[in-house]
């Protein structure tokens, strides 16, 4: 649907800009991260991703900051660069900061702040503890159903395994400790087969250090 705007005076627009620049800066102060510890797990900071001006989507962003999301390479290239994320009422656009090479791994910027986020995790996880993830939408696409498995470790390729209950559609999306900190990007599964009988999800560390690794 086309818009139609008015000319405004001088004086007119200036006020304009200035209540829209007031406006920002209102939604920044009160874009805060999710208080640790943090239960229920903040699955608020996971938003969904897909193109602008359209309601389907294809999977998850992971906020981290006001302004700052981490998402799966794959997911910023099946959208070519155009990109968009939802939550509810909430959304803005996307552009690509960084992508990684050798990782499935991007980190984009909004130009609309977050209403929520989450902090990243300094330590690694332990072997055996719960990761927390958006796994794919339910019926009114408003919030994610949740992925609760259970950490394996790192494998020869520097992934993190899980081990749990899972299905299509999560890619993007945060993996949450039990405190509610970020630890990794979800980015892939693995099928059972004869070398592995269950079902495993695969992540993207994040933790500590490995946002600097490419």
């Amino acid at each position: 649907m086309r818009r139609s705007f008015r000319r405004h005076s001088g004086g007119a627009a200036f006020a304009y800009v200035m209540v829209w620049m007031l406006s920002l800066a209102a939604v920044v102060a009160f874009s805060e991260p999710l208080p640790l510890p943090n239960k229920p797990i903040p699955w608020r900071s996971a938003y969904m991703v897909g193109f602008p001006d359209s309601y389907d989507t294809i999977g998850f962003i992971c906020a981290t900051g006001p302004f700052e999301a981490y998402t799966a390479r794959h997911v910023v290239d099946a959208l070519g660069g155009h990109m968009a994320w939802k939550q509810g009422v909430n959304g803005g656009r996307l552009r690509l900061a960084e992508r990684w090479e050798k990782r499935d791994l991007a980190r984009v910027i909004t130009d609309l702040p977050f209403p929520v986020w989450a902090h990243v995790a300094k330590l690694p996880p332990e072997q055996g503890s719960t990761v927390w993830g958006p796994n794919r939408l339910d019926a009114d696409d408003a919030r994610p159903i949740m992925l609760q498995a259970q950490i394996l470790g790192l494998d020869d390729a520097d992934s993190l395994i899980a081990s749990g209950p899972a299905a299509f559609g999560g890619s993007g999306g945060c993996g949450w400790n039990e405190q509610g900190e970020v630890i990794a990007i979800n980015f892939a599964l693995l099928l059972p087969g004869q070398q592995q009988p269950y079902l495993r999800v695969v992540f993207e560390p994040l933790w500590g250090d490995w946002r600097t690794k490419r």
